[in-house]
């Protein structure tokens, strides 16, 4: 899989989310820290449109609307192995209709975390990030991911908000009611300073908000 590849196929939005889908799966399933190097390289020179992102995560969100995750499993640029692999577990995930496979997301979400990606429209990204951490810290059933999945969604944001122009910043997007739930539910120290960050963040680029953080803050301590 190279860049080139990638642009190649820019015409055909979907075969460009069989070959991420097919990177993010060798990514996951990765245990050679080499290979896991190579894809991640290889990944950040790919030039991405938000809209990959959002597709890639509605087919692991919503696992009840199985037509997307089917049309991806037919068309695997894997080997059989790895086709069988997908299969099986798109099939444990149709037996149980509202199960999420948190651990896919991961690399996705890592991903984001590197600065010299490029995504146009990169800003499309803010609100379907803040859901995904809403969505987490409503999953009744606790998962191994959880404490990860909000540390990677609170940085990825705050990565956001870093890079964008202020013309680009809605602040009418910006969930601090979200951000203060995920710090007072968590135990984990880096979490609540992530959280902490994000806040700082929005009290910085929405002046308005301003206060309205400050006393929820006061209100958390």
């Amino acid at each position: 899989f190279t860049p080139e590849m990638f642009t190649s196929l820019s015409s055909d939005f979907d075969k460009q989310i069989q070959l991420i889908d097919e990177c993010f799966s060798l990514w996951q399933r990765s245990k050679s820290s080499q290979l896991t190097t190579i894809i991640k390289t290889t990944l950040s020179k790919f030039t991405f449109d938000a809209k990959h992102f959002l597709t890639y995560w509605k087919s692991i969100l919503e696992p009840d609307n199985q037509e997307n995750n089917t049309n991806i499993q037919q068309n695997r640029l894997s080997n059989k192995k790895l086709i069988t692999s997908k299969i099986n577990e798109v099939t444990s995930t149709n037996s149980t209709n509202t199960t999420i496979n948190w651990k896919n997301l991961i690399p996705s979400l890592e991903l984001l975390h590197n600065d010299q990606l490029l995504i146009n429209n990169r800003h499309e990204l803010i609100r379907p990030l803040f859901l995904m951490l809403e969505k987490s810290l409503n999953q009744t059933n606790e998962f191994e991911q959880k404490t990860y999945i909000h540390q990677l969604c609170t940085t990825a944001l705050l990565n956001l908000y870093t890079q964008l122009k202020s013309d680009e910043c809605n602040p009418d997007i910006f969930n601090s009611e979200i951000v203060m739930e995920c710090m007072r539910r968590t135990n984990d120290l880096h979490t609540t300073q992530q959280c902490l960050m994000l806040l700082s963040k929005g009290a910085q680029l929405f002046p308005v908000s301003c206060i309205e953080i400050q006393e929820k803050l006061l209100d958390h301590v």
